[in-house]
């Protein structure tokens, strides 16, 4: 089989395809049906087409080092390692041990662009006001000195009362006194002049920067708090698959797990039997709430007794053969997570 170049994946790419390789792993599925089921849920084309490239490879040589290099869609040292994998038979290990690396990868490239984007901010807010000091108050500067000039002189000679007493100071032989005399109220002129034209541009310079400081702390805010909820969501989509894998473990006996219809949803039925009576937990989505509710097999139960877990949006049961079931949590932004659970105690 030819090989057949795609994209390379990014970091949260990576880190997506080896966590769900290593649930398909540790359910005890092979890499080949766990590809297959993966390439069921594929979303787009080029995923689809990435997967199904995978797949044949896999079917022709057998292995899945092969099959992912072939694709030089991944990182060579997440070829070695899946090599490493595969000859030591502790490819499920290592495929976690890749997600977690490939997430820490992708967590540390977001912290750097956060960190960079903020002073790249701040230098273009200090070149935009550069600009407008250059371009709007320069000027104003300018002529002002002009305006000053043209009254200290009339063709080299001073006008007005500087000229009287420069006439004056001449003829009574004190002109050096007048001079600075003059110079005094000159220099007394300037300085009233520009604090005037001070005070008139202060107001509008620390209204620009107080805007500015305003623009940033919003943008910072709005970016933690998108990074916040997308991190809770995370966690929250994570841990309600993590509850019922929990749940299945404590209830793993043989035929002792089904999936049973409450009021027309379906339930996650794990039973349980205590001094020969038989109980059963339901796990469901009810009302945006992932919900558990524990009752006797025989009791009329529904979806309002539950107890609320955790709030979800969707989540939704398939048995995809006889004791492997697939679990998809939805939450309130609309993350999916999927979650690949079997009987350990099937025969």
């Amino acid at each position: 089989m030819s090989s057949t170049k795609f994209t390379p994946l990014s970091d949260q790419e990576t880190a997506s395809f080896c966590s769900q390789m290593a649930l398909i792993l540790k359910a005890g599925i092979s890499s080949v049906e766990g590809i297959t089921i993966m390439l069921e849920d594929a979303s787009n084309s080029d995923e689809k087409k990435l997967l199904s490239h995978i797949y044949e490879s896999m079917i022709e040589t057998g292995s899945l080092h092969q099959s992912l290099a072939s694709t030089a869609a991944f990182p060579s040292y997440l070829l070695q390692i899946v090599q490493i994998g595969e000859e030591t038979g502790r490819q499920d290990e290592v495929m976690a041990s890749l997600a977690e690396y490939y997430e820490k990868e992708d967590n540390l490239a977001q912290t750097i662009r956060h960190a960079v984007t903020y002073p790249c901010i701040m230098v273009l807010l200090m070149i935009f006001i550069i600009v407008v000091l250059i371009t709007r108050v320069m000027p104003v500067f300018h002529q002002v000195f002009q305006q000053l000039g043209s009254a200290l002189l009339d063709n080299g000679v001073f006008t007005g009362t500087y000229a009287r007493m420069s006439v004056i100071g001449s003829r009574t032989g004190v002109l050096d006194e007048v001079m600075h005399t003059i110079a005094r109220q000159c220099e007394t002129d300037i300085d009233a002049r520009l604090s005037r034209l001070i005070a008139k541009i202060e107001p509008t310079l620390l209204f620009a920067f107080a805007a500015s400081s305003l623009a940033v702390i919003m943008l910072a805010a709005d970016l933690y708090n998108s990074q916040t909820r997308d991190a809770d969501n995370h966690y929250m989509t994570c841990t309600s698959l993590s509850y019922v894998s929990e749940k299945i473990h404590q209830n793993d006996q043989n035929g002792f797990i089904s999936i049973r219809h409450l009021e027309g949803q379906a339930c996650l039925s794990l039973e349980s039997k205590s001094e020969d009576t038989f109980y059963i937990t339901y796990i469901y989505e009810h009302e945006g709430m992932l919900k558990e509710l524990f009752a006797r097999n025989d009791a009329a139960v529904h979806l309002a007794d539950g107890k609320a877990i955790m709030e979800i949006k969707e989540f939704t049961i398939d048995e995809i053969s006889d004791g492997l079931y697939r679990f998809t949590s939805v939450d309130m932004d609309g993350n999916t997570n999927t979650l690949i659970a079997s009987e350990r105690s099937m025969p």
